[in-house]
């Protein structure tokens, strides 16, 4: 490898990040995984709610991490009527310890000998030079390729020279609150107190929960929160608050650059899905699809690009329905919700997504939907909206 130290720079140490640097080890490359906080997994901005299905396709052991197994959901609309998605006595989803969760991926990748530097930030990268600032310090390293997983506020994205438009983010804030709860069902809140995104309820016990809400970036995330809170929640006790960002737009066009060699994984690179911000797993998923490339990369001089783009067309498809369905949703007064809510209960639609539904990819239903006269009602115009 002559001055080269890694082969590979992997900036972020989620799971996303160190789930492509345990595949790249596992196939010769030399690995580093730069991680700016002194812990794996703090502070963990997310709600730690994640598909059953996706998970367990991954097969990774992840049973220390989880609190508590989901079997449903509760939708509300603004004027609260309710639709029940009760899978019965299975379960769909976990909710997890997001500490611990990565910590799994973290221990895996180290069991393996993958090298991951605390306390390390990405500052800079010119040619194959890395520069990062390390326990508060300078320091330069050689690298062949960098992989952004560095979250919402990307470094690297910014290294990357993309912009993106400032409503393709929402402003989240999210509390651990004691009160009465059922633990088998999430509840998702729509209404006018979550413009431009909704509030959500996900149990961890009957005692405890984690509430959240998101809108739209410029609006006051606190008045928000708090008439979300008063009018749903007016006596649970709060024990925990924290607000963070949440990459919520359409896939980017260009989420590797073959110049600079630099290319943007999970919510670095909008691997999120644009209906409940939600990208984990999508973005495990990637990392998996994208983690065989790079030893064609490094060894034919004639390596297409455009394989990133083609492995990941599957992925991207779903992104793109998922922000359509945002986009629709976010222009539906509380009325409409309202409406809407009303004749989908009527036409039984309940039922249709306890037996098709599936939270991460709305393409396996949403055709399904147009096909159905029962469910016409939502009219052409929807259904041409989101080109099923």
């Amino acid at each position: 490898m002559g001055d080269y130290i890694y082969d590979v720079v992997i900036s972020g140490a989620g799971p996303v990040g160190l789930n492509v640097a345990y595949n790249l080890k596992k196939s010769g490359l030399n690995v580093g995984v730069f991680e700016e906080h002194p812990q794996v997994g703090v502070p963990a901005n997310c709600s730690g709610l994640i598909s059953k299905n996706s998970m367990d396709s991954l097969n990774v052991d992840i049973d220390e991490a989880i609190v508590n197994r989901i079997r449903g959901a509760k939708l509300f609309s603004p004027n609260n009527q309710e639709i029940v998605i009760d899978i019965g006595k299975d379960f769909v989803a976990y909710l997890v310890d997001r500490t611990k969760f990565d910590r799994v991926f973290e221990k895996r990748a180290k069991k393996i000998g993958v090298s991951i530097l605390n306390n390390t930030r990405l500052m800079n990268v010119r040619n194959e030079s890395i520069f990062v600032e390390r326990e508060k310090r300078g320091e330069l390293l050689k690298g062949k390729f960098v992989i952004g997983s560095d979250g919402v506020n990307s470094t690297v994205r910014h290294l990357m020279d993309i912009k993106v438009n400032k409503n393709f983010f929402v402003h989240s804030m999210q509390t651990r609150v004691q009160g009465n709860f059922d633990p088998s069902f999430v509840e998702l809140h729509f209404g006018n107190f979550a413009r431009g995104f909704f509030a959500w309820v996900i149990p961890e016990s009957k005692e405890h929960a984690r509430v959240g809400l998101g809108c739209s970036l410029g609006l006051n995330i606190d008045n928000c929160f708090n008439e979300f809170m008063l009018k749903r929640f007016p006596e649970v006790k709060v024990f925990s608050k924290k607000s963070f960002l949440i990459p919520c737009g359409p896939p980017l066009k260009q989420w590797y650059n073959i110049q600079k060699k630099m290319l943007l994984l999970g919510d670095a690179g909008f691997f999120t899905k644009a209906t409940t911000g939600g990208g984990l797993m999508l973005g495990l998923e990637t990392s998996n699809l994208v983690s065989p490339l790079f030893n064609t990369l490094f060894s034919d001089k004639k390596f297409d690009f455009k394989e990133f783009d083609r492995v990941v067309a599957p992925i991207n498809k779903e992104l793109l329905l998922h922000w359509k369905l945002r986009s629709y949703y976010n222009n539906l007064s509380d009325d409409k919700i309202d409406k809407l809510f009303f004749k989908a209960k009527k036409a039984n639609i309940e039922n249709f997504l306890v037996e098709h539904g599936d939270m991460d990819r709305p393409s396996l239903f949403v055709g399904k939907l147009a096909r159905n006269p029962k469910y016409w009602f939502l009219g052409k115009e929807v259904f041409s909206f989101l080109r099923v």
